[in-house]
Parts: C-alpha cells; sequence; structure tokens
C-alpha cells in the first residue's frame, strides 16, 4: 500500500489488467475478500487513524466501475455482492460515477445487479444519476428502467422535471417522451403533469415513433394487461379504454386526431382495430349478465304478481275483504310487495333494452356501463 492508500488490486483495476486482478484475488482467502481487501479505500489527505476515520476514498470496485471493465467488476462482485453499494470519494455510488464517464455497459450491469437496492437511495441521489444517464446519452436505454421501477410516481417526476425542465423533450429508442409512455402504459398521474409544461406540449405532439403513431394512436392501442385487469368485466375495461382515449384528445390538435401511421390509421382506427376482441368480449359479457339478471327478475315478478293475489290470511267469505286489512303489517306487506313488482317488472325491460342495444364502440364509453348499472341497481 503506498502514501495515498493505493494497494496493488486498486492500481491493477485502474489500469484495467484483467487477469492480473484475477489472479491476484484468487490468492487471497475468501473470508479476506469479503471482510477486508476489497473493501479497503484510498485516503482523502489525510492518513487513516487506528480506527481508519479518514479512509473516505475509492475501493478498486469503484475504480473498475469508473474504467468501465465489467469482467472486474463480475470478478470482484462474485466474491462480495456489497461492493457495488458502497460509495466512493463525495459520496458517489459506483454505478453514478460510470454514469458520469458514459460507461453504458458498466452502468447496465450494476443496475441490473443492483436495481433493488437502489430503490433505498434518496430521491435526490437518484434524480442525480438519471440526470447523469440523460446527459451521458445512456438515458435511451435506461431512463425507462428507472422511471417505471419507481412505479410512476408522479411526484418523483415531478421533482425531476422541476429541476431540469429539458428532460420532457427527451426521447427514448422509440422515440417517446416520457409522456408517450405514460399514455402507452395507462400512468395517469405521470399524464396529467403534461397540463403544467404549457407550450412545451405543442413540441411534444410533434414527435412521432418509428411506425409514424403520435400520442393519440398511443392512446388507442390496447391497454397492457395489468391496466386493463384494474377494472373487472370487459364492457367496463373498454369504457376505461375509451375514456383514457377521451382524455388525451384534450391535449392535441385536431391535426393530431385526423393524422395517419405508416399503415394509413388514423388514431381512431387504431382503436377500433385494437379493442376489436375487447369490445366483442364485452358484448358477450353483457348479454350474459343481462340474460342471467333478467331470468332472475322474471321469477321474482312472477312470484310478487302471485302474492298478490294470495294474501295472508286469507279474504273474508262475505265481502272478499283481506281479514287483515287493518293490520300494518298487512300495508307492509302490500307496499312491498308493490314496490317488488314495480321494480322486478322495470328490471326485466331494462335488461331488455340492454339486449337490443346495437353495441356499437361509442355505446360503450357512456350508454351501455349507465344502464348496466341502473339496470343492476332497480333489479337489487
Amino acid at each position: 500500500m503506498n502514501k495515498e492508500g493505493h494497494t496493488a488490486l486498486h492500481i491493477a483495476t485502474a489500469a484495467s489488467h484483467t487477469h492480473f486482478v484475477e489472479q491476484l484475488l484468487n490468492k487471497i482467502p475468501d473470508e479476506e475478500n469479503t471482510s477486508g481487501y476489497l473493501n479497503i479505500k484510498t485516503y482523502t489527505s489525510v492518513r487513516p487513524d487506528d480506527e481508519g476515520n479518514a479512509a473516505t476514498g475509492n475501493t478498486a470496485f469503484f475504480y473498475a466501475a469508473a474504467s468501465g471493465n465489467v469482467k472486474i467488476a463480475q470478478i470482484m462482485l462474485e466474491k462480495n455482492k456489497d461492493l457495488a453499494m458502497i460509495e466512493g470519494r463525495g459520496n458517489v455510488l459506483p454505478i453514478h460515477i460510470a454514469a458520469l464517464l458514459g460507461r453504458g455497459k458498466m452502468v447496465r450491469y450494476l443496475y441490473k445487479e443492483t436495481k433493488y437496492e437502489l430503490q433505498a437511495t434518496q430521491i435526490e441521489d437518484l434524480i442525480a444519476f438519471l440526470v447523469a444517464l440523460i446527459n451521458a446519452d445512456i438515458y435511451k436505454q435506461y431512463f425507462i428502467s428507472v422511471y417505471m421501477s419507481r412505479r410512476g410516481k408522479a411526484e418523483f417526476l415531478a421533482t425531476l422535471i422541476s429541476s431540469y425542465p429539458d428532460l420532457v423533450l427527451k426521447v427514448d429508442e422509440n422515440k417517446y417522451t416520457i409522456f408517450h409512455i405514460a399514455v402507452k402504459h395507462r400512468h395517469v398521474e405521470i399524464f396529467k403533469l403534461i397540463y403544467e409544461i404549457g407550450s412545451m406540449t405543442d413540441v411534444i405532439n410533434v414527435y412521432r415513433d418509428g411506425n409514424g403513431n403520435n400520442m393519440l394512436h398511443l392512446a388507442g392501442m390496447l391497454a397492457p394487461a395489468s391496466q386493463l385487469n384494474v377494472v373487472p368485466g370487459a364492457a367496463l375495461q373498454l369504457q376505461r379504454e375509451l375514456l383514457w382515449f377521451e382524455e388525451v384528445k384534450k391535449v392535441v390538435s385536431l391535426r393530431e386526431m385526423e393524422e395517419k401511421n405508416k399503415k394509413g390509421d388514423t388514431p381512431r382506427d387504431v382503436l377500433l382495430k385494437q379493442h376489436k376482441g375487447l369490445m366483442q368480449q364485452g358484448e358477450n359479457w353483457l348479454r350474459n349478465t343481462a340474460n342471467s339478471c333478467m331470468l332472475v327478475a322474471t321469477l321474482i315478478a312472477t312470484v310478487v304478481f302471485t302474492a298478490a293475489f294470495t294474501v295472508p290470511g286469507g279474504n273474508g267469505q262475505d265481502n272478499g275483504i283481506p281479514i287483515l286489512l287493518n293490520q300494518i303489517c298487512f300495508k307492509i306487506f302490500a307496499i312491498s310487495d308493490a314496490i317488488s313488482l314495480i321494480f322486478s317488472a322495470s328490471s326485466v325491460l331494462c335488461f331488455l333494452s340492454l339486449l337490443a342495444s346495437r353495441y356499437s364502440i361509442e355505446d360503450f364509453h357512456f350508454k351501455l356501463p349507465t344502464t348496466l348499472i341502473l339496470d343492476t341497481f332497480s333489479f337489487l
């Protein structure tokens, strides 16, 4: 070890002598690798005391990350998995220094190895890391992964955008901005941030992917299964998709609404084509639900209608008037029976109208779901 605290491992790693590093580590027992030699840091300006308090420099693994030598990093991590989360000088993580120096392959490798541990880092540190990725043009490969790993939290992204407004104009390999990604993956809270960026929305609307799709085309595409299954039933899922399409339509111009992609499809064409299967499932689901509920409503109507002519206690033989006519319980029975008859008969008619609907995609937007809810309410 020299006066700066550099060991042979530090020097060999900085020089990218992969074979020498491998041979050196193979000569050291595993228990020393994990607890000692690999964890040694260089000194800053002062040599450490007996307790090592001044040793706040860099580990050899930090040098491996900075050099971009993935092979050396792999060799070291096989000996000690904790090395990737040991901060170097300035409290910078190895993956951060790799991003700052534009070591794309190293960033990819370290992110794969530490993506769960990175979730526990402070939001300020994560933002600094993302900015380093963007500035080094590693953004295209990694911003989506890191951003999605935060589950699309709007407050996180809002903080990032407020610090670096140009971020909203950055695109990934598909030429998607963060708002295009939010539209495609149905991240509602992220998409709402578009109302806070003013005229930059017009710039974002100019972006097209490789197939000529604008933002509204993406809204017309079928949502991922994880987002569709948020609500039960194909009809309600289709309604949610239509509501999302209408919401995105508010931020695009008339030109984008009518624009065709490379396949010659407008956003509405994409919507109809990609939701054709879901629309058929929704129709089947509504018809089956209506048939089942109408059958039960018919049985209830039959029972209450029969009960109206078979009153409790019977009728008087002299005048045919119900014997319990003046009893409060009889009045309650008569009123309940009449209400049940009205509602059950109404339910039969309402479910019948549901079966007779034309089931166009516009009907799924409001008419059919609303009719189903009202029918179910009257049925209950």
